[in-house]
């Protein structure tokens, strides 16, 4: 999967903040440098710049035990997209049978109501998922699962720039690594890739080829209620589904086999300007105030970690107003002492 440099430059910015917590909010702000930002955007917060990609759950190696434990198989094997594909229909399917016997409000999914009654596994399900995954069927399950801790193929984001600050904010004063230099947000500009997706699409339609493969889901927000505070949308790539290569030939076979088991290129940015490119959609060009690019990448150093968890408190961005009921009010505690044990470090 490549991608000429000079398209990543129209397409893709990474932007390395310099500057002091006042010089951050007024950048940040709806009428500072980045005020662009605050209309037609969506963000996401990430704890480290150390990962490097932005992945979904199920496919960041550091989950790759959960995900095969969560499906079930405890002796998980080769970590690659055909096993992940597999360990993601398991762990959706059990989902939805524990939910439905509990009698909890789950999606409409028709593939796991029927599923669930034949009982068949992964490689024996393809005429009932189709030879595409994710199929849609499964998003809005996908969604809910993904919320309550199951890796699958969703990328969260949300409509609110301070609320993806939070996570990657939390996500830091969490992980008790203080060595880490900065924390990452994400601005994609939804409203200029789902035009020039539309576009694609209609002309795809009357062409009878695939649609632009990207697809955001807004969740059902009754089944959620972390979602609506969040203000959350996710994002999926649907791709050929990876069950087997034995009706290729061996040069096919090879390129399939690696393909399978190169998750990086699997990562939000190289998909989308992979795809971007591949389909000879036009980017707008520039990162001025008038035209900006359609994906952002901006690294924020940790020295002003606290300043900005004083100040998302203050705004009402804290856990306690972005989780429902209990669960926000224990996450809040342990933020607000993962802040206290950090506040002590830096003053030593």
């Amino acid at each position: 999967m490549r991608v000429n440099n000079n398209y990543i430059e129209e397409v893709f910015e990474e932007v390395q903040f310099k500057g002091d917590i006042n010089d951050f909010f007024n950048d940040f702000s709806p009428n500072g440098k980045y005020k662009f930002l605050f209309e037609g955007f969506v963000y996401r917060g990430e704890r480290s710049d150390q990962f490097k990609l932005l992945l979904p759950s199920s496919l960041r190696r550091n989950n790759s035990e959960k995900i095969a434990n969560f499906s079930g198989n405890y002796e998980s094997g080769v970590y690659s997209i055909m096993n992940i594909q597999t360990y993601e229909y398991d762990a959706l399917l059990k989902f939805y049978e524990l939910g439905n016997k509990k009698g909890i409000p789950l999606p409409v999914s028709n593939i796991l109501s029927e599923l669930n009654y034949f009982g068949l596994p992964f490689s024996r399900a393809e005429y009932i998922i189709g030879d595409k995954w994710l199929p849609e069927d499964l998003f809005e399950i996908s969604a809910l699962a993904q919320h309550y801790g199951v890796p699958t193929r969703l990328i969260d984001w949300s409509h609110s720039f301070y609320t993806a600050m939070y996570f990657a904010v939390s996500g830091y004063l969490k992980a008790r690594d203080f060595s880490i230099e900065n924390i990452v947000i994400y601005a994609l500009n939804v409203k200029e890739v789902r035009w020039a997706i539309h576009n694609f699409d209609m002309m795809a339609n009357d062409q009878k080829t695939d649609k632009f493969p990207l697809r955001f889901i807004t969740p059902q927000n009754y089944l959620n209620e972390n979602a609506t505070r969040q203000t959350g949308l996710l994002t999926t790539w649907v791709e050929d589904s990876k069950k087997s290569s034995y009706s290729r030939g061996f040069k096919e076979a090879v390129l399939y086999f690696s393909e399978c088991y190169d998750l990086e290129s699997y990562s939000f940015e190289k998909m989308l300007l992979h795809h971007l490119q591949d389909k000879k959609i036009t980017a707008l060009r520039g990162a001025g105030t008038e035209d900006p690019l359609l994906l952002f990448k901006f690294k924020i150093p940790s020295t002003i970690i606290l300043s900005l968890y004083d100040y998302l408190i203050k705004m009402g961005y804290g856990a306690d107003n972005l989780f429902d009921g209990y669960e926000g009010i224990i996450q809040r505690l342990q933020d607000d002492t993962n802040y206290a044990i950090y506040k002590k470090f830096n003053s030593v």
